[in-house]
């Protein structure tokens, strides 16, 4: 089932004032960041031939999807995969694994009606965003860690 974009942006996402959307813009740009860095390191790891067999190409589409979401930017299902880089074949396989567990969404482009694209449901979304925290969260103690014991 392919939904229109619209449906899947919540209201309150919409900045209130000018140092709101500025602030929003840098903690937009840093938790991205902090996303692509993920999938940097997870790829590198699939260059490491000893760890080869831990890639999850799953996970993989699905960080790449929440990294355009935390960024509001489309992402075609052609484009899908690529940042983690993942054959086209196996993303189209996991996208379609993972919208028949309600994890991802087909949503239609509503400026180019031929084009699809890419969404995270609205339950995979928060369980991201969770993760992502507890991530985050877990990295910063670590760093802090090192720091105090050098």
């Amino acid at each position: 089932m392919i939904l229109p974009a619209s449906s899947l942006r919540p209201e309150s996402a919409k900045p209130q004032n000018i140092c709101e959307d500025h602030a929003q813009v840098s903690q937009v740009d840093n938790d991205a960041a902090f996303i692509r860095s993920i999938i940097r390191m997870r790829r590198r790891r699939a260059d490491l031939p000893e760890l080869v067999q831990s890639v999850e190409p799953a996970w993989d589409v699905m960080l790449d999807i929440y990294a355009c979401m935390v960024e509001q930017v489309d992402l075609p299902i052609t484009a899908v995969g690529i940042a983690a880089g993942l054959a086209p074949a196996t993303t189209q396989r996991w996208i379609k694994k993972l919208a028949a567990l309600d994890v991802v969404r087909r949503v239609a482009d509503p400026r180019d009606r031929r084009r699809i694209l890419v969404r995270l449901t609205p339950a995979a979304l928060t369980a991201m965003r969770l993760w992502h925290a507890e991530a985050r969260a877990a990295m910063q103690h670590a760093a802090q860690n090192e720091e105090r014991h050098g």
